[in-house]
């Protein structure tokens, strides 16, 4: 099995599950650990066709990539569905698994979580879906009455820190969405 199909793999078994949390929008460092919450600018309400032309790994811009020790690992921008996946380099002393979904058809509302009922929240002022489960958090964010961008985050030893990173690559990507 070629290497970029294992992490996609991974990371789709990944978005499935999910980690322990809180429902407290703490702030963030890089990896999970609490620091100030991070502003964001949003830019103007896009045109349909806007969110269904946007790259999902440009949701992170390489300097987040690199705040995140992360780099492009795979994607799949095939269908209404377009991911994906980074992952710290081979070398890493830690393995950090990030994704980004775009998904254009399917709201909010849409969002469930096959391991029971996820938790609504607010971060950096979007509506937001938070399930964490099983070693990965994965959070949906609202971009309109049509549509959520999910991130998903997985620190694999310091699981206890996955819904801190996870709300970090959120804040990050609400960062570089349109404004609701």
């Amino acid at each position: 099995m070629r290497k970029t199909t294992a992490i996609s793999l991974v990371t789709a078994a990944l978005l499935i599950g999910g980690c322990g949390y809180t429902s407290q929008d703490q702030g963030v460092d890089n990896l999970g650990s609490e620091s100030t919450p991070q502003s964001s600018t949003s830019r103007d309400s896009p045109t349909e066709n806007e969110l269904e032309e946007t790259d999902p790994c440009s949701l992170l811009s390489k300097k987040q990539q690199e705040e995140l020790g992360v780099r492009v690992a795979g994607k799949d921008t095939s269908g209404p569905t377009r991911s994906c996946d980074f992952q710290t380099p081979a070398e890493a002393s830690e393995i950090v698994t990030v994704g980004t979904s775009i998904r254009t058809e399917q709201s909010l509302s849409d969002f469930t979580d096959s391991n029971g009922k996820p938790v609504d929240d607010t971060i950096s002022g979007r509506n937001v879906k938070i399930a964490c489960k099983y070693g990965n958090c994965l959070i949906g964010i609202s971009v309109d009455e049509n549509s959520r961008v999910d991130v998903q985050g997985s620190i694999i030893g310091r699981e206890s820190q996955n819904r801190n990173l996870a709300t970090n690559v959120a804040r990050m990507v609400i960062g570089n969405l349109p404004r609701q």
